[in-house]
């Protein structure tokens, strides 16, 4: 699944976008990570360092459990593989 994104987006549209595509996730449960830090809502993945061949983290916050996926960015848009 692509997941496609300019980088000039702050980290709640692209959690809107991906709660969207992995059914039964709400955007609260949504958590991205990137660099060993948590994605800051307020700033643009750009301004936080995201750029193309790096991997954003996605950790999904679950009763009991946490799922965490990555998201590689390639060029404007992130490639979604999960582990």
């Amino acid at each position: 699944m692509v997941c496609e994104v300019v980088l000039c987006v702050c980290s709640p549209q692209l959690k809107e976008l991906l709660a969207e595509r992995n059914e039964g996730i709400t955007v609260l449960q949504v958590c991205l990570i990137f660099a060993g830090k948590i994605l800051k809502d307020e700033q643009t993945l750009e301004s936080q360092g995201v750029k193309d061949g790096l991997t954003i983290h996605l950790v999904i916050r679950s009763s009991g459990k946490v799922l965490i996926l990555m998201h590689h960015v390639r060029g404007c848009g992130l490639v979604h593989s999960s582990i």
